[in-house]
Protein backbone atom coordinates (compact mmCIF):
# COMPACT_ATOMS: atom_id res chain seq x y z
CA UNK A 1 0.00 0.00 0.00
CA UNK A 2 1.36 3.40 -0.98
CA UNK A 3 1.60 6.58 1.04
CA UNK A 4 -1.41 8.84 1.59
CA UNK A 5 -0.54 12.50 2.19
CA UNK A 6 -2.83 15.17 3.62
CA UNK A 7 -2.50 18.74 2.34
CA UNK A 8 0.47 19.96 0.28
CA UNK A 9 1.05 23.67 -0.23
CA UNK A 10 3.47 23.34 -3.18
CA UNK A 11 4.02 20.18 -5.23
CA UNK A 12 7.16 20.47 -7.36
CA UNK A 13 7.13 17.97 -10.25
CA UNK A 14 9.59 19.74 -12.55
CA UNK A 15 12.08 16.86 -12.23
CA UNK A 16 9.62 14.08 -11.31
CA UNK A 17 10.10 10.53 -12.60
CA UNK A 18 8.06 7.33 -12.67
CA UNK A 19 10.13 6.10 -9.74
CA UNK A 20 9.71 9.25 -7.63
CA UNK A 21 5.90 9.10 -7.74
CA UNK A 22 5.59 5.32 -7.42
CA UNK A 23 5.10 5.21 -3.64
CA UNK A 24 2.45 7.97 -3.54
CA UNK A 25 -1.04 6.46 -3.47
CA UNK A 26 -3.03 9.64 -2.89
CA UNK A 27 -2.71 13.33 -1.98
CA UNK A 28 -5.75 15.00 -0.45
CA UNK A 29 -5.29 18.63 -1.52
CA UNK A 30 -2.57 20.61 -3.33
CA UNK A 31 -2.41 24.40 -3.46
CA UNK A 32 -0.01 24.72 -6.41
CA UNK A 33 1.51 22.11 -8.76
CA UNK A 34 4.46 23.07 -10.93
CA UNK A 35 5.66 20.79 -13.70
CA UNK A 36 7.70 20.77 -16.88
CA UNK A 37 6.35 19.87 -20.31
CA UNK A 38 8.23 16.57 -20.06
CA UNK A 39 6.71 15.65 -16.69
CA UNK A 40 3.11 16.65 -17.45
CA UNK A 41 2.02 13.02 -18.17
CA UNK A 42 3.09 12.03 -14.66
CA UNK A 43 0.56 14.42 -13.12
CA UNK A 44 -2.30 12.33 -14.45
CA UNK A 45 -0.84 9.24 -12.77
CA UNK A 46 -1.15 10.81 -9.32
CA UNK A 47 -4.45 10.68 -7.43
CA UNK A 48 -5.05 14.19 -6.09
CA UNK A 49 -8.47 15.08 -4.71
CA UNK A 50 -8.22 18.84 -5.21
CA UNK A 51 -5.71 21.09 -7.00
CA UNK A 52 -5.82 24.84 -6.52
CA UNK A 53 -3.52 25.83 -9.40
CA UNK A 54 -1.10 24.29 -11.89
CA UNK A 55 1.86 25.98 -13.58
CA UNK A 56 4.01 24.68 -16.43
CA UNK A 57 7.53 26.03 -16.55
CA UNK A 58 10.40 25.33 -18.91
CA UNK A 59 12.97 26.30 -16.32
CA UNK A 60 14.13 24.92 -13.01
CA UNK A 61 12.06 26.67 -10.37
CA UNK A 62 13.76 28.46 -7.51
CA UNK A 63 11.72 28.30 -4.33
CA UNK A 64 11.78 31.11 -1.77
CA UNK A 65 10.05 30.72 1.59
CA UNK A 66 9.73 34.06 3.36
CA UNK A 67 10.88 37.18 1.51
CA UNK A 68 12.29 37.94 -1.92
CA UNK A 69 13.87 41.40 -2.35
CA UNK A 70 14.10 42.55 -5.95
CA UNK A 71 16.53 45.43 -6.37
CA UNK A 72 18.51 46.76 -9.33
CA UNK A 73 21.47 44.43 -8.68
CA UNK A 74 19.15 41.42 -8.52
CA UNK A 75 17.66 42.14 -11.96
CA UNK A 76 21.07 42.83 -13.52
CA UNK A 77 22.31 39.45 -12.28
CA UNK A 78 19.38 37.55 -13.84
CA UNK A 79 20.89 36.72 -17.24
CA UNK A 80 19.13 33.39 -17.84
CA UNK A 81 15.35 32.76 -17.80
CA UNK A 82 14.13 31.37 -14.48
CA UNK A 83 10.99 30.99 -12.38
CA UNK A 84 10.78 32.05 -8.73
CA UNK A 85 8.11 30.51 -6.52
CA UNK A 86 7.67 32.72 -3.47
CA UNK A 87 5.75 31.59 -0.42
CA UNK A 88 5.64 34.88 1.46
CA UNK A 89 6.44 38.41 0.33
CA UNK A 90 8.03 40.06 -2.69
CA UNK A 91 9.49 43.53 -2.13
CA UNK A 92 10.58 45.71 -5.04
CA UNK A 93 13.29 48.20 -4.05
CA UNK A 94 13.14 51.90 -4.92
CA UNK A 95 16.26 51.71 -7.13
CA UNK A 96 14.50 49.49 -9.69
CA UNK A 97 13.50 51.20 -12.94
CA UNK A 98 10.55 50.53 -15.24
CA UNK A 99 13.01 49.70 -18.04
CA UNK A 100 14.62 46.98 -15.91
CA UNK A 101 11.23 45.43 -15.26
CA UNK A 102 10.47 45.42 -19.00
CA UNK A 103 13.76 43.66 -19.78
CA UNK A 104 13.65 41.13 -16.94
CA UNK A 105 14.00 37.49 -18.03
CA UNK A 106 12.57 35.93 -14.85
CA UNK A 107 8.97 35.26 -13.90
CA UNK A 108 7.59 35.14 -10.36
CA UNK A 109 4.73 33.16 -8.86
CA UNK A 110 3.74 34.64 -5.50
CA UNK A 111 1.70 33.00 -2.76
CA UNK A 112 1.45 36.13 -0.69
CA UNK A 113 1.66 39.85 -1.35
CA UNK A 114 3.88 42.19 -3.35
CA UNK A 115 5.14 45.58 -2.10
CA UNK A 116 6.48 48.18 -4.53
CA UNK A 117 7.05 51.96 -4.68
CA UNK A 118 3.98 53.80 -6.07
CA UNK A 119 5.75 54.57 -9.37
CA UNK A 120 6.36 50.83 -10.00
CA UNK A 121 3.02 49.40 -8.85
CA UNK A 122 1.80 48.86 -12.42
CA UNK A 123 5.10 47.90 -14.02
CA UNK A 124 5.85 45.20 -11.45
CA UNK A 125 3.10 43.09 -13.04
CA UNK A 126 5.54 42.47 -15.91
CA UNK A 127 7.39 40.11 -13.54
CA UNK A 128 4.38 38.45 -11.98
CA UNK A 129 3.09 35.22 -13.48
CA UNK A 130 0.47 34.92 -10.75
CA UNK A 131 -0.02 36.45 -7.31
CA UNK A 132 -2.48 35.13 -4.73
CA UNK A 133 -2.42 38.25 -2.57
CA UNK A 134 -2.41 41.93 -3.42
CA UNK A 135 0.08 44.42 -4.84
CA UNK A 136 0.65 47.11 -2.20
CA UNK A 137 2.77 50.25 -2.13
CA UNK A 138 5.21 51.72 0.36
CA UNK A 139 6.67 55.22 0.37
CA UNK A 140 9.81 56.25 2.24
CA UNK A 141 11.22 53.07 3.79
CA UNK A 142 11.40 49.41 2.90
CA UNK A 143 8.81 47.39 4.84
CA UNK A 144 9.94 46.09 8.22
CA UNK A 145 9.18 42.36 8.34
CA UNK A 146 8.91 40.18 11.44
CA UNK A 147 8.47 36.44 10.96
CA UNK A 148 8.13 35.31 14.56
CA UNK A 149 6.23 36.27 17.69
CA UNK A 150 7.14 39.78 18.85
CA UNK A 151 6.03 42.22 21.51
CA UNK A 152 5.58 45.77 20.28
CA UNK A 153 7.17 47.99 22.93
CA UNK A 154 8.00 51.69 23.13
CA UNK A 155 11.70 50.86 22.62
CA UNK A 156 10.88 48.93 19.44
CA UNK A 157 8.85 51.86 18.10
CA UNK A 158 11.57 54.39 18.89
CA UNK A 159 14.00 52.39 16.75
CA UNK A 160 11.73 52.78 13.70
CA UNK A 161 11.63 55.82 11.41
CA UNK A 162 8.32 57.72 11.16
CA UNK A 163 5.81 56.30 8.69
CA UNK A 164 7.08 52.71 8.73
CA UNK A 165 5.18 49.84 7.09
CA UNK A 166 5.35 46.90 9.52
CA UNK A 167 4.52 43.34 8.39
CA UNK A 168 4.19 40.58 10.98
CA UNK A 169 3.94 36.93 9.96
CA UNK A 170 3.22 35.26 13.28
CA UNK A 171 1.98 36.72 16.55
CA UNK A 172 2.06 40.36 17.60
CA UNK A 173 1.51 41.45 21.19
CA UNK A 174 1.14 45.11 22.12
CA UNK A 175 2.84 45.97 25.42
CA UNK A 176 0.36 47.17 28.06
CA UNK A 177 2.18 50.51 28.45
CA UNK A 178 2.54 51.14 24.70
CA UNK A 179 2.48 54.84 23.82
CA UNK A 180 -0.30 54.95 21.20
CA UNK A 181 0.72 58.45 20.05
CA UNK A 182 4.19 57.08 19.30
CA UNK A 183 2.56 54.06 17.63
CA UNK A 184 0.55 56.36 15.37
CA UNK A 185 3.65 58.39 14.44
CA UNK A 186 6.00 55.49 13.70
CA UNK A 187 3.58 53.03 12.07
CA UNK A 188 2.09 54.05 8.73
CA UNK A 189 0.46 50.66 8.20
CA UNK A 190 0.47 47.38 10.08
CA UNK A 191 -0.17 44.09 8.27
CA UNK A 192 -0.55 40.92 10.33
CA UNK A 193 -0.77 37.36 9.05
CA UNK A 194 -1.43 35.41 12.23
CA UNK A 195 -2.60 36.64 15.63
CA UNK A 196 -2.67 39.90 17.54
CA UNK A 197 -3.02 40.43 21.29
CA UNK A 198 -3.82 43.91 22.57
CA UNK A 199 -5.62 45.75 25.34
CA UNK A 200 -9.08 47.31 25.17
CA UNK A 201 -7.60 50.80 25.57
CA UNK A 202 -5.44 50.25 22.46
CA UNK A 203 -8.19 48.95 20.19
CA UNK A 204 -9.09 52.16 18.36
CA UNK A 205 -5.50 53.18 17.59
CA UNK A 206 -4.68 49.64 16.49
CA UNK A 207 -7.51 49.35 13.96
CA UNK A 208 -6.70 52.77 12.49
CA UNK A 209 -3.42 51.28 11.23
CA UNK A 210 -3.89 47.53 11.04
CA UNK A 211 -5.14 45.00 8.54
CA UNK A 212 -5.10 41.39 9.72
CA UNK A 213 -5.55 37.93 8.27
CA UNK A 214 -6.07 35.90 11.41
CA UNK A 215 -7.40 36.52 14.90
CA UNK A 216 -7.38 39.50 17.25
CA UNK A 217 -7.66 38.96 21.00
CA UNK A 218 -8.67 41.94 23.13
CA UNK A 219 -7.63 41.94 26.79
CA UNK A 220 -10.27 43.62 28.99
CA UNK A 221 -9.09 46.56 31.07
CA UNK A 222 -7.51 45.61 34.39
CA UNK A 223 -6.62 42.02 33.46
CA UNK A 224 -3.20 40.44 34.01
CA UNK A 225 -2.03 38.49 30.92
CA UNK A 226 -0.31 35.11 30.74
CA UNK A 227 0.36 33.32 27.45
CA UNK A 228 1.78 30.07 28.83
CA UNK A 229 0.28 27.05 30.58
CA UNK A 230 -0.14 27.98 34.25
CA UNK A 231 0.18 25.22 36.89
CA UNK A 232 -0.82 26.39 40.36
CA UNK A 233 -0.75 24.58 43.70
CA UNK A 234 -1.55 25.73 47.25
CA UNK A 235 1.81 27.55 47.42
CA UNK A 236 2.21 29.15 43.97
CA UNK A 237 -1.37 30.48 43.90
CA UNK A 238 -0.47 32.86 46.74
CA UNK A 239 1.34 35.19 44.34
CA UNK A 240 -2.07 36.18 42.96
CA UNK A 241 -4.00 38.55 45.21
CA UNK A 242 -7.40 39.58 43.95
CA UNK A 243 -6.19 39.37 40.35
CA UNK A 244 -8.17 39.45 37.13
CA UNK A 245 -6.41 36.86 34.96
CA UNK A 246 -6.38 36.73 31.14
CA UNK A 247 -4.96 33.49 29.73
CA UNK A 248 -4.69 31.94 26.28
CA UNK A 249 -3.32 28.62 27.59
CA UNK A 250 -4.62 25.91 29.97
CA UNK A 251 -4.94 26.84 33.64
CA UNK A 252 -4.22 23.83 35.88
CA UNK A 253 -5.34 24.03 39.51
CA UNK A 254 -3.96 21.29 41.77
CA UNK A 255 -6.01 19.39 44.33
CA UNK A 256 -4.52 21.10 47.40
CA UNK A 257 -5.92 24.55 46.57
CA UNK A 258 -8.60 25.49 49.09
CA UNK A 259 -11.77 27.46 48.42
CA UNK A 260 -10.43 30.34 50.51
CA UNK A 261 -7.18 30.45 48.49
CA UNK A 262 -9.01 30.56 45.16
CA UNK A 263 -11.34 33.29 46.41
CA UNK A 264 -8.37 35.37 47.58
CA UNK A 265 -6.36 34.82 44.37
CA UNK A 266 -8.82 35.64 41.57
CA UNK A 267 -11.73 38.00 41.17
CA UNK A 268 -12.16 37.14 37.46
CA UNK A 269 -10.70 34.70 34.91
CA UNK A 270 -10.87 35.32 31.16
CA UNK A 271 -9.67 32.13 29.44
CA UNK A 272 -9.66 31.40 25.73
CA UNK A 273 -8.43 27.88 26.53
CA UNK A 274 -9.70 25.59 29.33
CA UNK A 275 -9.36 25.22 33.10
CA UNK A 276 -8.67 22.02 35.06
CA UNK A 277 -9.66 22.02 38.74
CA UNK A 278 -10.75 19.75 41.59
CA UNK A 279 -14.50 19.31 41.93
CA UNK A 280 -14.43 20.95 45.39
CA UNK A 281 -13.67 24.35 43.83
CA UNK A 282 -15.44 23.90 40.50
CA UNK A 283 -18.37 26.15 41.46
CA UNK A 284 -16.01 28.98 42.45
CA UNK A 285 -14.15 28.71 39.16
CA UNK A 286 -17.41 29.03 37.24
CA UNK A 287 -18.34 32.12 39.28
CA UNK A 288 -15.12 33.84 38.19
CA UNK A 289 -15.36 33.09 34.47
CA UNK A 290 -15.44 36.11 32.19
CA UNK A 291 -16.34 34.00 29.11
CA UNK A 292 -19.34 31.73 28.77
CA UNK A 293 -17.45 29.49 26.27
CA UNK A 294 -14.60 28.46 28.60
CA UNK A 295 -14.48 24.73 29.43
CA UNK A 296 -14.00 23.80 33.09
CA UNK A 297 -12.74 20.23 33.49
CA UNK A 298 -13.17 18.92 37.02
CA UNK A 299 -11.63 15.82 38.60
CA UNK A 300 -12.34 13.96 41.84
CA UNK A 301 -9.15 11.95 42.37
CA UNK A 302 -5.89 12.47 40.48
CA UNK A 303 -5.37 14.15 37.12
CA UNK A 304 -2.56 13.99 34.59
CA UNK A 305 -1.85 16.77 32.11
CA UNK A 306 -0.06 15.52 28.99
CA UNK A 307 1.74 17.53 26.36
CA UNK A 308 3.93 14.96 24.55
CA UNK A 309 4.40 11.52 26.12
CA UNK A 310 4.96 7.89 25.10
CA UNK A 311 3.45 5.28 27.43
CA UNK A 312 4.38 1.68 28.02
CA UNK A 313 2.80 -0.86 30.38
CA UNK A 314 4.57 0.47 33.47
CA UNK A 315 3.49 4.07 32.80
CA UNK A 316 -0.15 3.04 33.00
CA UNK A 317 0.43 0.84 36.08
CA UNK A 318 1.93 3.82 37.96
CA UNK A 319 -1.24 5.85 37.56
CA UNK A 320 -3.64 6.16 40.47
CA UNK A 321 -6.99 4.49 39.99
CA UNK A 322 -9.63 6.58 38.19
CA UNK A 323 -7.16 9.24 37.00
CA UNK A 324 -8.46 12.05 34.80
CA UNK A 325 -6.24 12.33 31.70
CA UNK A 326 -6.03 15.66 29.86
CA UNK A 327 -4.18 15.39 26.54
CA UNK A 328 -3.20 18.83 25.27
CA UNK A 329 -0.90 17.64 22.47
CA UNK A 330 0.13 14.02 21.86
CA UNK A 331 -0.07 10.76 23.82
CA UNK A 332 1.28 7.56 22.23
CA UNK A 333 0.60 4.18 23.83
CA UNK A 334 3.29 1.89 22.42
CA UNK A 335 2.32 -1.45 23.99
CA UNK A 336 -0.76 -3.61 24.21
CA UNK A 337 -2.04 -3.22 27.76
CA UNK A 338 -4.59 -5.39 29.54
CA UNK A 339 -8.06 -3.91 29.18
CA UNK A 340 -8.83 -4.22 32.90
CA UNK A 341 -5.68 -2.22 33.77
CA UNK A 342 -6.58 0.63 31.41
CA UNK A 343 -10.16 0.59 32.62
CA UNK A 344 -9.11 0.80 36.27
CA UNK A 345 -6.44 3.48 35.89
CA UNK A 346 -8.10 5.88 33.43
CA UNK A 347 -11.35 7.37 34.65
CA UNK A 348 -11.98 10.25 32.25
CA UNK A 349 -10.25 11.38 29.05
CA UNK A 350 -10.31 15.03 27.95
CA UNK A 351 -8.82 15.07 24.48
CA UNK A 352 -7.63 18.30 22.85
CA UNK A 353 -4.78 16.79 20.82
CA UNK A 354 -4.06 13.27 19.52
CA UNK A 355 -3.92 9.84 21.16
CA UNK A 356 -2.26 6.98 19.26
CA UNK A 357 -3.22 3.54 20.56
CA UNK A 358 -1.43 0.21 20.07
CA UNK A 359 -4.57 -1.65 18.95
CA UNK A 360 -8.26 -1.29 18.25
CA UNK A 361 -9.28 -2.52 21.72
CA UNK A 362 -7.36 0.35 23.39
CA UNK A 363 -8.98 2.85 21.06
CA UNK A 364 -12.47 1.53 21.80
CA UNK A 365 -11.91 1.63 25.55
CA UNK A 366 -10.54 5.17 25.48
CA UNK A 367 -13.45 6.31 23.34
CA UNK A 368 -15.77 5.15 26.11
CA UNK A 369 -13.85 7.39 28.54
CA UNK A 370 -14.06 10.54 26.43
CA UNK A 371 -15.59 13.57 28.09
CA UNK A 372 -14.18 16.34 25.86
CA UNK A 373 -13.67 14.92 22.34
CA UNK A 374 -11.91 17.90 20.72
CA UNK A 375 -8.99 15.84 19.34
CA UNK A 376 -8.49 12.55 17.52
CA UNK A 377 -7.94 8.89 18.46
CA UNK A 378 -5.81 6.83 16.04
CA UNK A 379 -5.32 3.05 16.04
CA UNK A 380 -1.67 2.51 15.08
CA UNK A 381 -2.25 -1.16 14.26
CA UNK A 382 -4.31 0.00 11.26
CA UNK A 383 -1.92 -0.30 8.32
CA UNK A 384 -3.52 2.61 6.48
CA UNK A 385 -2.78 4.90 9.41
CA UNK A 386 0.89 3.92 9.32
CA UNK A 387 1.12 4.87 5.67
CA UNK A 388 -0.30 8.32 6.09
CA UNK A 389 1.47 11.65 6.42
CA UNK A 390 -0.04 14.90 7.61
CA UNK A 391 0.30 18.30 5.98
CA UNK A 392 3.42 19.27 4.01
CA UNK A 393 4.30 22.81 3.02
CA UNK A 394 6.51 21.84 0.07
CA UNK A 395 6.91 18.44 -1.61
CA UNK A 396 9.39 17.76 -4.40
CA UNK A 397 8.99 14.52 -6.35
Amino acid sequence: MGMTIGNVGLLNMVNATEESIRDIEKIENVGLVIYAKETAPLLSKLTINNIGQTLETSYQARIVNGRLLIDSAFLEAMLEPCTFLVNGLVIVAKDVTVEQLKQAVCQIVVHGSVYAPPALKGAVNLLLKTVSGSVETYTDHLPQIETTSIQLTNSYLKALPPGQLLIVNGKLELAPDLDMALFSDRIARLTINGKALLYATQEQGFYEKASIVGKVAIVPSGFQVTTRTLRLDEHSIKRFRGSSLYTTKPLLLQKGISREQLQAAFTAIHSTSYIVCHEEIEDLVYERLDRFETDVLSYSGAFRFIEKENWQQEDVEWLEANTTIVVDDTLTITEKIAENVLNEKIGTLDLFGSVYTADAAQKALLQSKLRTPEGILVDQSNQSAKNRMGNIGELTL
